[in-house]
């Protein structure tokens, strides 16, 4: 796509743009699948130039109405496996960006921290529902000998490897 013309809405949601245009297109499909807003999306995939004026919205909705986009999204949407969209490692960075994001309401935050502290084992909910402290520092230094322990001691030539 050249940047010499901006595209109009009407371009967006011509199938044949979407065509001449499927590097950007495909792209574009990838974010919104894996839940990057409409916007962001736009703003990555298209440039800035698409995604600050009076019709960045006519835009947006006019992608979501083209053919092409609609079904290159369902293509993909149906391909994609589940862990590439959510997993631990996803599910924790999206937390601890929230929990450390200055314009997240203070709520919001809070409630990350603690689902945080809960995934990570600082704190557990007991059968009553009360939160408490998991594990403390020596705990932490116990687990932590365990496991170097564990690495140190290889099992001696032709010995049982069984622990026991």
């Amino acid at each position: 796509m050249t940047m010499n013309y901006l595209p109009s809405p009407e371009d967006f949601e011509n199938r044949r743009f979407a065509e001449n245009n499927k590097q950007l297109f495909d792209e574009y499909v990838e974010l919104t699948v894996r839940g990057v807003d409409h916007h962001s999306a736009l703003r990555l995939t298209f440039g800035e130039a698409v995604a600050i004026d009076q019709f960045t919205w006519a835009r947006i909705f006019a992608i979501q109405r083209n053919p092409y986009y609609k079904q290159a999204f369902k293509k993909r949407l149906d391909s994609i496996q589940m862990n590439e969209l959510w997993n631990p490692k996803l599910a924790v960075h999206n937390l601890v960006k929230l929990a450390l994001d200055p314009g997240a309401k203070e709520t919001a935050r809070l409630n990350a921290m603690k689902e945080l502290n809960i995934i990570i084992g600082i704190t557990v909910i007991d059968e009553n529902g009360t939160t408490k402290l998991g594990r403390n520092m020596d705990d932490f230094y116990t687990q932590l000998q365990q496991k170097t322990a564990d690495l140190h001691y290889p099992p001696a030539q032709g010995g049982d490897t069984t622990k026991h």
